[in-house]
């Protein structure tokens, strides 16, 4: 069987646990499915997805700390909309 991209395995951890998850969180999970991926990997795939407007990352309570949420159903206002 191929090996599945990390976007897709990053993608299908967040539509399972359907809330907000911390990047540690995920690769912990994602390590769970495939024991090769790394940090690295799961923080491009975090990337990938952001861009792609899959996902939403920020800043958590703690400094260095990412958050991240499906965006899937969200609006967003740029700010010459508020």
């Amino acid at each position: 069987m191929p090996k599945l991209p990390s976007w897709y395995i990053v993608y299908q951890i967040l539509r399972e646990e359907n809330r907000v998850m911390t990047e540690q969180e995920i690769y912990e999970k994602a390590r769970a499915i495939d024991p090769m991926i790394s940090i690295s990997d799961v923080e491009k795939a975090l990337m990938k997805l952001e861009l792609n407007g899959k996902i939403r990352v920020y800043e958590g309570s703690k400094k260095g700390i990412l958050n991240v949420e499906l965006a899937e159903g969200m609006s967003f206002l740029t700010p010459d909309e508020e």
